[in-house]
């Protein structure tokens, strides 16, 4: 006897499991597929690709937003004109990392250059007049069928905001690494922000 909730839910599209976070200059070519980023099989990285590290367990958050329009009140009307239409649209990425080693606080902090002193890694922090701009992937595994799917965005920088680190007996070192998603202009307007890249379950 049919249900009404016959062929309503499917496991296949309801993820569950950590992200893998990996970063590469901008100027690495925009992937077409998974495997431009990360071997599938041995889960290696693909030249250009580095990993940024554990994060805690509040995971990594992809977000998309957009702003509209409040319309223009016109005095023969009971409601505004123009209601609705899109002012920006704005994407974001937040976590918060657990790697607070040199290395990655040079990444997400835009440090200098890191120097090797004897058996010591040294980072200078100062006030650079660029923010760095990077590719970021998060690949996903699907905690069931095993297919993989992956955020990728195409422009994205550290957002205005305030970082530190804590260090406390009680808790890791931990900070937030958040993202603000720039659009790429030299690929058409449809397409120009992040790419989502799912692999098909085999039956």
């Amino acid at each position: 006897m049919p249900d009404l909730f016959d062929n309503v839910v499917s496991e296949n599209k309801i993820y569950r499991g950590a992200g893998r976070v990996v970063y590469a200059p901008v100027t690495q070519a925009f992937p077409t597929q998974i495997s431009d980023v990360m071997d599938k099989t041995t889960y290696t990285l693909t030249a250009g690709w580095t990993d940024i590290g554990g994060t805690t367990d509040d995971g990594v958050k992809v977000g998309r937003g957009v702003k509209v329009f409040d319309g223009v009140t016109v005095d023969q009307l009971r409601t505004p004109v123009l209601l609705g239409e899109i002012d920006e649209w704005t994407g974001a990425v937040e976590m918060t990392l657990l790697h607070t080693d040199a290395v990655t606080l040079q990444t997400i902090w835009e440090g200098a250059t890191l120097t090797v002193v004897g058996n010591e890694q040294v980072v200078d922090f100062g006030s650079p007049s660029q923010l760095t701009e990077r590719r970021i992937a998060i690949i996903q595994r699907h905690s069931k069928t095993g297919a993989l799917r992956m955020f990728c965005i195409r422009r994205a920088k550290i957002d205005a905001t305030d970082y530190e680190v804590m260090l406390q007996a009680s808790d890791p070192s931990a900070t937030p690494w958040n993202l603000l998603m720039l659009p790429d202009t030299d690929v058409a307007v449809d397409q120009n922000m992040f790419t989502v890249y799912e692999e098909i379950p085999v039956p």
